[in-house]
């Protein structure tokens, strides 16, 4: 398959959310290329604290403890907010979005806080926001419903998926 286009990445946020999403992007980057015709390239990994020890090994040159380098950087066409919280989520999201660039998140309770204004930013700014990961545990509903059941008109989609039930169950399909 041939490349259609690349896509750069800046991470924000290396605990144990942001080192597994590195890991996935280092260690995937073949396999999403092969199955979408897209290069998933990680350009830079940011976290107040480098020195902790993590399940994946990162070039020092992608290394950045200033939020502001990653998203002033360019290069960089995403920026991936995994830190948590409202603040400085908040800034850094908008930040990006006001930078040019597209966000991905995984942080309800900045979307739940300030997720009003977050949208509004990004369509003012002609960018997305990509937040599945923040919904239902990751189940990829987000994009369905937008997409796939456009014409159809929802009141309400219950379910109690979390984080902790997601992890549970990946244990339970492995075994372990």
């Amino acid at each position: 398959m041939t490349v259609k286009n690349k896509i750069n990445i800046g991470v924000i946020g290396f605990g144990t959310i942001g080192a597994s999403v590195v890991k996935l992007l280092l260690g995937r980057r073949r396999l999403f290329r092969e199955r979408t015709g897209i290069d998933l390239n990680l350009v830079a990994v940011c976290d107040k604290d480098l020195r902790s020890k993590r399940d994946v090994r990162v070039p020092k040159k992608m290394l950045y403890r200033d939020a502001n380098k990653v998203i002033n950087n360019p290069d960089i066409d995403v920026i991936v907010e995994l830190i948590g919280g409202v603040h400085p989520a908040k800034e850094i999201v908008m930040k990006a979005l006001t930078s040019g660039k597209h966000v991905v998140t995984a942080n309800k309770l900045l979307l739940a806080a300030e997720g009003e204004a977050i949208f509004k930013k990004a369509q003012a700014m002609d960018r997305e926001i990509f937040f599945e990961a923040s919904v239902a545990g990751g189940v990829p509903i987000i994009n369905s419903i937008r997409k796939g059941l456009a014409a159809n008109t929802f009141s309400s989609i219950m379910g109690i998926l979390n984080g902790t039930s997601n992890y549970i169950l990946s244990h339970v399909q492995r075994g372990c």
